[in-house]
């Protein structure tokens, strides 16, 4: 080979990771803007269609990996409130609502979402 070929072999190599870089930070974020309080706000918005719940639920899952797929296509909102919603994902997920999590995903802690989240393990087994 020579060197004109080496180094658009090169050149093109260092142009698609540069892209696929900038496209990872872009989706990343996009997807950060909102805060997952802020998507839980959303989530239990009574004017959405339950496609958008959905779809809602994919970006939260987006932080949380442990929000199930199944659990994500199941959702139904019911009029539930916040907090509601939050202890039914918990319980569902199985994510222990620690005082971290309940911050990250409530804004506060919730003693009560732990109390119920420990009363329905008990209850399990």
């Amino acid at each position: 080979m020579n060197i004109e070929s080496l180094i658009g072999i090169v050149g093109g190599i260092i142009s698609i990771v540069t892209a696929m870089i900038t496209i990872g930070i872009w989706v990343c974020k996009r997807y950060k803007k909102q805060s997952l309080t802020g998507l839980m706000k959303q989530l239990v918005d009574n004017k959405m269609s339950q496609e958008e719940h959905r779809k809602t639920l994919k970006k939260i899952k987006f932080f949380d990996r442990r929000v199930s797929d199944e659990y994500i296509q199941d959702f139904a909102l019911n009029n539930r409130k916040l907090e509601e919603v939050f202890k039914d994902i918990c319980v569902k997920n199985n994510i222990e609502p620690t005082t971290e999590i309940c911050k990250k995903f409530l804004g506060y802690d919730s003693r009560i979402t732990r109390e119920y989240y420990n009363n329905s393990k008990k209850e399990q087994q």
